[in-house]
């Protein structure tokens, strides 16, 4: 990473949105239970409605990078291979598992299809970073309880309308503590790194050979911070423009970082 310039121009900001692709399709067989099924689970575990959280940005100040397919078909932000923590639970790049167990695939003749999409998302990130001097990056996310694996939770401790994931290199302490104090600031609660932690950091930038200078920084909404009422299944946004203003507070503020 190259060395940060303290309080110099405005950072070119990435959002990426990994999960709230909602094209879903079994056209191969790729699944082994009932579409009725896998559509609710699908519901359950996306990001729902969570790119309405980005302010809108011109081309000079920002881009938006959606994936377009259902994390049950690919999900664009796990590693392939037995360093992804979440390969034990069936939900690696590939899923085999629901969030609760249940085997929806066993078959995974998919893979070339829909690695080639996910490729494209990724370098399309990369492409960027290597475009801008300077760029922070939001990996946008939400969750719900039901979702969360068990053992990612502490008994007695509740989950927070926030949880901001951070990277040891990549995320500076100080802006941590400038965005959990915004966040505070309208009355949501904020954990760092819990229920869920880290952050989506494109390969050019981890392995060096993109020189820009770079931000990382999961937000991560539990869907009660969002959208009308707790519901799972609620369409609309509840508070999504008060977080909205505030990311456009937290983009300002990584000037100085």
């Amino acid at each position: 990473m190259s060395e940060r310039n303290i309080g110099s121009d405005p950072r070119f900001t990435i959002f990426a949105v990994p999960h709230d692709g909602n094209i879903l399709h079994d056209s191969r067989g790729l699944f082994c239970v009932p579409k009725e099924t896998i559509r609710f689970y699908h519901n359950q575990m996306r990001d729902k409605h969570v790119q309405l959280l980005a302010p809108p940005m011109d081309d000079r100040e920002g881009k938006m990078v959606r994936f377009l397919y259902s994390r049950l078909m690919c999900d664009v932000e796990r590693l392939e291979g037995p360093e992804e923590i979440m390969e034990k639970y069936g939900m690696g790049m590939w899923y085999e598992k629901a969030y609760d167990g249940t085997v929806i695939n066993r078959r995974h003749n998919h893979r070339p299809e829909y690695y080639r999409f996910c490729q494209a998302y990724r370098r399309e990130i990369n492409d960027l970073c290597e475009k801008h001097r300077r760029v922070l990056l939001i990996d946008l996310h939400s969750y719900h309880d039901v979702i969360v694996p068990q053992d990612f939770l502490v008994p007695g401790r509740k989950t927070p309308d926030l949880c901001i994931g951070t990277d040891d290199r990549f995320t500076p302490p100080g802006f941590v503590d400038v965005v959990r104090k915004r966040f505070e600031e309208i009355g949501l609660t904020v954990d760092v790194n819990y229920p869920y932690s880290g952050c989506y950091i494109p390969k050019s930038v981890a392995d060096g050979s993109c020189s820009c200078d770079f931000i990382g920084l999961m937000l991560e909404f539990h869907r009660r911070a969002y959208m009308n009422g707790y519901g799972y299944g609620e369409d609309g946004p509840g508070g999504a423009g008060v977080i909205r203003e505030t990311i456009l507070k937290i983009i300002a503020d990584s000037a100085a970082f």
